[in-house]
């Protein structure tokens, strides 16, 4: 291919451009067309100066190139021989522009276009394209980022749709949750409130049953036979305990519990029950059994092993368990006192004549504050002046 500049074959390495316009087919090197530095788009509509010089008087060839008169293609042409030579300027030798191995003859040139028209390339490298080719511009370019930054744009509105969604969710979930909360707070409060009253329900129950059980004693030790009469031992205890006792004086007496297979076993000796028409005569029972302490199952029975009795007050299953407990608790904390007396359950440190007052227990929990109150050795803020008690005669008394 021929330069229609400078009339010389082209190399595959140098940068070439075409005109554009339709009628014409010209192909000149970049350098001779000044063309080295434009765009794609300028490339793509260039027009070479002869069509511009033809469409001079109609048309715009304001992107058309200003020439120098020392790089004026036309005054070059005129200026040179048409031998086929070219004279060297400055005096020096042409240079070799053909390309080797291409066929073409060698050929000299000016130096100003062998200046701007040679194009280095350095060897082991790959050959510069040519400013025909198509090359990203930078038009494409933003529409690429355009396109980039609206698909960032859907991405983003979908990710925040999404998170907008679970954030809804999530809000709803938090107000499910605050509303759980609230009702398991009321529930919870309801709760102590019932759990509170149940107590107070099982109390006033435990009083009432103890109330029915005011005219009953329980009397332990006395040794168990066949075919015994519980009527006639019960008035043989009276007598020993010198207690004026009658038959019309007593609702019923008998033993209570499972009977026992080997009854010669003293912990198997079942509880003989007395119940009297009469709270008076209870009273009297148990003033007199507490006076003489030293009687002995032979003593009413006639034989048997001798064994220690004792009368006590009926009590509750609930109050016998917690009764049991606070001699235990007694024991352990060196308790000297612990008693009950119509029922209730009390318990005392030293003797009422060394101001040692009587605490009362409720339930298992004023052992527990009693507990902590001794651990901390605060007994003194327990053990303050209180109402004055019913004299007690069942101090160290335990069944």
């Amino acid at each position: 291919m021929i330069c229609a500049g400078c009339r010389q074959k082209t190399r595959r390495d140098e940068a070439v451009i075409t005109c554009t316009s339709k009628p014409c087919i010209q192909t000149f090197h970049a350098a001779c067309a000044k063309a080295e530095r434009f765009t794609t788009e300028q490339v793509n509509s260039w027009i070479c100066p002869d069509c511009v010089a033809k469409s001079r008087k109609g048309g715009d060839n304001s992107l058309t190139p200003v020439r120098s008169m020392t790089d004026c293609v036309t005054l070059k042409k005129k200026s040179q021989p048409r031998t086929g030579t070219f004279a060297s300027s400055a005096g020096s030798t042409p240079p070799n522009t053909a390309a080797a191995g291409s066929g073409a003859t060698d050929a000299s040139v000016p130096a100003a276009i062998i200046s701007a028209a040679k194009i280095t390339i350095p060897d082991n490298s790959t050959p510069a394209p040519s400013v025909g080719t198509k090359t990203t511009s930078p038009v494409s370019e933003l529409q690429t980022l355009s396109l980039e930054i609206n698909q960032l744009r859907q991405s983003a509105s979908e990710m925040w749709d999404f998170l907008k969604s679970r954030l809804e969710n999530i809000s709803q979930k938090i107000v499910d949750f605050d509303v759980r909360l609230k009702s398991l707070e009321s529930l919870h409060t309801e709760n102590i409130e019932l759990k509170t009253t149940v107590l107070d329900l099982k109390q006033q129950i435990n009083n009432q049953a103890q109330m029915l059980l005011r005219n009953e004693v329980e009397i332990t030790g006395v040794e168990e036979l066949q075919n015994e009469n519980p009527y006639h031992l019960v008035l043989t205890t009276a007598v020993n305990l010198g207690v004026a006792l009658h038959v019309s004086d007593i609702v019923y007496a008998s033993r209570v519990g499972a009977k026992r297979s080997d009854i010669s076993n003293k912990q198997l000796q079942r509880p003989l029950v007395v119940a009297f028409t009469h709270r008076v005569k209870r009273d009297e029972f148990l003033k007199q059994a507490k006076v003489r302490r030293n009687l002995n199952s032979n003593n009413i029975v006639g034989q048997g092993p001798g064994r220690t009795v004792y009368v006590n007050e009926r009590l509750t299953p609930a109050n016998r368990r917690l009764f049991r407990s606070v001699r235990m608790f007694a024991k352990s904390h060196k308790y000297k006192h612990s008693w009950t007396l119509n029922g209730a359950i009390f318990v005392r440190k030293r003797d009422a004549s060394l101001g040692s007052p009587a605490i009362r227990i409720y339930n298992e929990e004023d052992l527990l504050k009693l507990s902590q109150v001794i651990s901390t050795h605060q007994t003194a803020s327990i053990e303050q002046p209180a109402t004055p008690l019913p004299t007690d005669h069942n101090d160290d008394f335990s069944s």
